[in-house]
Protein backbone atom coordinates (compact mmCIF):
# COMPACT_ATOMS: atom_id res chain seq x y z
CA UNK A 1 0.00 0.00 0.00
CA UNK A 2 2.83 2.41 0.84
CA UNK A 3 4.49 1.75 -2.53
CA UNK A 4 1.21 2.24 -4.38
CA UNK A 5 0.62 5.51 -2.54
CA UNK A 6 4.10 6.72 -3.41
CA UNK A 7 3.69 5.92 -7.10
CA UNK A 8 0.30 7.65 -7.20
CA UNK A 9 1.73 10.78 -5.54
CA UNK A 10 4.75 10.74 -7.89
CA UNK A 11 2.54 10.29 -10.96
CA UNK A 12 0.16 13.09 -9.95
CA UNK A 13 3.11 15.41 -9.21
CA UNK A 14 4.69 14.69 -12.59
CA UNK A 15 1.42 15.17 -14.48
CA UNK A 16 0.61 18.40 -12.63
CA UNK A 17 4.08 19.87 -13.26
CA UNK A 18 3.86 18.88 -16.93
CA UNK A 19 0.37 20.35 -17.40
CA UNK A 20 1.43 23.64 -15.84
CA UNK A 21 4.45 23.68 -18.15
CA UNK A 22 2.26 23.17 -21.23
CA UNK A 23 -0.12 25.96 -20.17
CA UNK A 24 2.73 28.36 -19.36
CA UNK A 25 4.84 27.54 -22.45
CA UNK A 26 3.42 30.23 -24.80
CA UNK A 27 4.07 32.89 -22.13
CA UNK A 28 7.60 31.87 -21.18
CA UNK A 29 10.52 34.11 -22.21
CA UNK A 30 13.43 32.76 -24.20
CA UNK A 31 15.74 33.32 -21.22
CA UNK A 32 14.45 32.12 -17.84
CA UNK A 33 15.72 32.22 -14.25
CA UNK A 34 16.57 28.74 -13.00
CA UNK A 35 17.87 29.49 -9.51
CA UNK A 36 17.50 32.24 -6.90
CA UNK A 37 20.07 33.30 -4.31
CA UNK A 38 19.48 33.87 -0.60
CA UNK A 39 18.36 37.43 -1.33
CA UNK A 40 15.60 36.17 -3.59
CA UNK A 41 17.33 37.36 -6.77
CA UNK A 42 17.93 35.13 -9.84
CA UNK A 43 21.55 34.02 -10.04
CA UNK A 44 21.34 31.37 -12.78
CA UNK A 45 19.60 31.61 -16.13
CA UNK A 46 18.82 29.17 -18.90
CA UNK A 47 16.82 28.66 -22.07
CA UNK A 48 13.06 28.31 -22.19
CA UNK A 49 13.36 24.59 -22.91
CA UNK A 50 15.70 24.06 -19.96
CA UNK A 51 13.46 25.99 -17.60
CA UNK A 52 10.30 24.23 -18.76
CA UNK A 53 11.75 20.71 -18.51
CA UNK A 54 13.77 21.13 -15.33
CA UNK A 55 10.92 20.53 -12.88
CA UNK A 56 9.36 17.43 -14.50
CA UNK A 57 12.79 15.89 -15.14
CA UNK A 58 13.87 16.41 -11.51
CA UNK A 59 10.63 14.82 -10.29
CA UNK A 60 11.12 11.81 -12.56
CA UNK A 61 14.74 11.36 -11.46
CA UNK A 62 13.77 11.59 -7.79
CA UNK A 63 10.93 9.15 -8.36
CA UNK A 64 13.35 6.65 -9.86
CA UNK A 65 15.91 7.11 -7.09
CA UNK A 66 13.24 6.69 -4.42
CA UNK A 67 11.99 3.51 -6.10
CA UNK A 68 15.54 2.10 -6.07
CA UNK A 69 15.95 3.15 -2.44
CA UNK A 70 12.66 1.49 -1.48
CA UNK A 71 13.71 -1.73 -3.24
CA UNK A 72 17.04 -1.76 -1.41
CA UNK A 73 15.32 -0.97 1.87
CA UNK A 74 12.85 -3.84 1.47
CA UNK A 75 15.71 -6.21 0.67
CA UNK A 76 17.64 -5.20 3.80
CA UNK A 77 14.80 -4.53 6.25
CA UNK A 78 11.78 -6.39 4.88
CA UNK A 79 8.38 -4.72 4.52
CA UNK A 80 7.86 -1.45 6.36
CA UNK A 81 6.14 -1.76 9.73
CA UNK A 82 2.63 -0.45 10.17
CA UNK A 83 2.58 3.21 11.12
CA UNK A 84 5.97 4.02 9.58
CA UNK A 85 5.65 7.32 7.69
CA UNK A 86 9.00 7.53 5.93
CA UNK A 87 7.47 6.64 2.54
CA UNK A 88 5.02 9.50 2.99
CA UNK A 89 7.77 11.94 3.96
CA UNK A 90 9.77 10.99 0.87
CA UNK A 91 6.69 11.35 -1.34
CA UNK A 92 6.14 14.85 0.03
CA UNK A 93 9.52 15.79 -1.44
CA UNK A 94 8.08 15.07 -4.91
CA UNK A 95 5.06 17.24 -4.14
CA UNK A 96 7.42 19.99 -2.97
CA UNK A 97 9.39 19.94 -6.22
CA UNK A 98 6.17 20.04 -8.23
CA UNK A 99 5.10 23.09 -6.24
CA UNK A 100 8.46 24.79 -6.70
CA UNK A 101 8.24 24.18 -10.45
CA UNK A 102 4.75 25.68 -10.58
CA UNK A 103 6.01 28.78 -8.76
CA UNK A 104 8.91 29.07 -11.22
CA UNK A 105 6.56 28.75 -14.19
CA UNK A 106 4.20 31.39 -12.78
CA UNK A 107 7.11 33.77 -12.19
CA UNK A 108 8.58 33.24 -15.67
CA UNK A 109 5.15 33.77 -17.27
CA UNK A 110 4.84 37.10 -15.48
CA UNK A 111 2.09 36.04 -13.09
CA UNK A 112 4.22 36.18 -9.92
CA UNK A 113 6.44 39.16 -9.17
CA UNK A 114 8.24 37.78 -6.09
CA UNK A 115 8.90 34.10 -6.80
CA UNK A 116 11.19 33.77 -3.78
CA UNK A 117 8.20 34.52 -1.55
CA UNK A 118 6.27 31.75 -3.27
CA UNK A 119 9.20 29.36 -2.84
CA UNK A 120 9.33 30.13 0.88
CA UNK A 121 5.59 29.47 1.19
CA UNK A 122 6.01 26.12 -0.55
CA UNK A 123 8.81 25.14 1.82
CA UNK A 124 6.72 26.32 4.78
CA UNK A 125 3.92 24.02 3.65
CA UNK A 126 6.39 21.14 3.40
CA UNK A 127 7.60 21.81 6.96
CA UNK A 128 4.05 21.93 8.31
CA UNK A 129 2.82 18.77 6.59
CA UNK A 130 6.06 16.81 6.91
CA UNK A 131 6.54 17.81 10.53
CA UNK A 132 3.19 16.30 11.44
CA UNK A 133 4.47 12.88 10.35
CA UNK A 134 8.10 13.19 11.42
CA UNK A 135 7.46 11.68 14.85
CA UNK A 136 6.19 8.48 13.19
CA UNK A 137 9.31 7.83 11.14
CA UNK A 138 10.85 4.66 12.53
CA UNK A 139 14.63 4.27 12.95
CA UNK A 140 16.38 3.80 9.60
CA UNK A 141 19.46 4.99 7.72
CA UNK A 142 17.74 6.73 4.81
CA UNK A 143 14.98 9.08 5.93
CA UNK A 144 14.60 11.38 8.91
CA UNK A 145 16.86 13.28 11.30
CA UNK A 146 20.07 11.32 10.84
CA UNK A 147 22.75 12.39 13.28
CA UNK A 148 25.46 10.09 14.68
CA UNK A 149 23.47 9.94 17.90
CA UNK A 150 20.05 9.07 16.44
CA UNK A 151 21.65 6.36 14.30
CA UNK A 152 23.26 4.64 17.27
CA UNK A 153 20.21 4.56 19.55
CA UNK A 154 16.57 3.82 18.72
CA UNK A 155 15.42 5.67 21.82
CA UNK A 156 17.39 8.80 20.90
CA UNK A 157 15.94 8.51 17.39
CA UNK A 158 12.35 8.39 18.65
CA UNK A 159 12.78 11.23 21.14
CA UNK A 160 14.58 13.42 18.62
CA UNK A 161 11.88 12.92 15.98
CA UNK A 162 9.14 13.62 18.50
CA UNK A 163 10.82 16.99 19.09
CA UNK A 164 11.88 17.62 15.48
CA UNK A 165 8.34 17.28 14.14
CA UNK A 166 6.84 20.12 16.22
CA UNK A 167 9.91 22.26 15.53
CA UNK A 168 9.31 21.85 11.78
CA UNK A 169 5.60 22.60 12.12
CA UNK A 170 6.25 25.67 14.26
CA UNK A 171 8.88 26.98 11.87
CA UNK A 172 6.52 26.43 8.95
CA UNK A 173 3.69 28.34 10.60
CA UNK A 174 6.02 31.22 11.48
CA UNK A 175 7.29 31.28 7.89
CA UNK A 176 3.76 31.55 6.51
CA UNK A 177 3.04 34.52 8.79
CA UNK A 178 6.35 36.20 7.93
CA UNK A 179 5.86 35.61 4.19
CA UNK A 180 2.60 37.55 4.39
CA UNK A 181 4.03 40.48 6.34
CA UNK A 182 7.78 41.03 5.82
CA UNK A 183 9.66 42.57 2.93
CA UNK A 184 11.40 40.06 0.68
CA UNK A 185 14.90 40.77 2.02
CA UNK A 186 13.76 40.46 5.64
CA UNK A 187 11.82 37.29 4.79
CA UNK A 188 14.89 35.62 3.31
CA UNK A 189 16.93 36.47 6.42
CA UNK A 190 14.20 35.04 8.64
CA UNK A 191 13.99 31.96 6.42
CA UNK A 192 17.70 31.24 6.83
CA UNK A 193 17.46 31.73 10.59
CA UNK A 194 14.55 29.29 10.84
CA UNK A 195 16.43 26.75 8.73
CA UNK A 196 19.24 26.90 11.28
CA UNK A 197 16.69 26.31 14.05
CA UNK A 198 15.16 23.32 12.25
CA UNK A 199 18.58 21.71 11.80
CA UNK A 200 20.31 22.76 15.00
CA UNK A 201 17.64 22.15 17.66
CA UNK A 202 17.09 18.41 16.92
CA UNK A 203 20.82 17.85 16.36
CA UNK A 204 21.81 19.34 19.72
CA UNK A 205 18.91 17.56 21.42
CA UNK A 206 20.03 14.19 20.03
CA UNK A 207 23.57 14.84 21.28
CA UNK A 208 22.33 15.71 24.77
CA UNK A 209 20.12 12.61 24.90
CA UNK A 210 22.96 10.37 23.72
CA UNK A 211 25.30 11.70 26.40
CA UNK A 212 22.62 11.21 29.03
CA UNK A 213 22.00 7.68 27.79
CA UNK A 214 25.71 6.82 27.94
CA UNK A 215 25.99 8.12 31.51
CA UNK A 216 22.95 6.13 32.57
CA UNK A 217 24.07 2.99 30.76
Amino acid sequence: MNMLRRHVIALVSTILASLVTLVAWPHLPERMPLHWNLSGQPDRWGSRVEGALLGPVVILVLWGLMALLAHRRRRLEGEAKAGDKRDLIESLVLVLFAGLHIVAMAASAGLLHEPARGLVLMLAGFFIVGGNFMGKVRPNRWTGIRTPWTLESDEVWRATHRLGGPVMVGAGVVLVLLALTLSLSALMEAFMALLVVIVLVPSVYSYVLARRERRAG
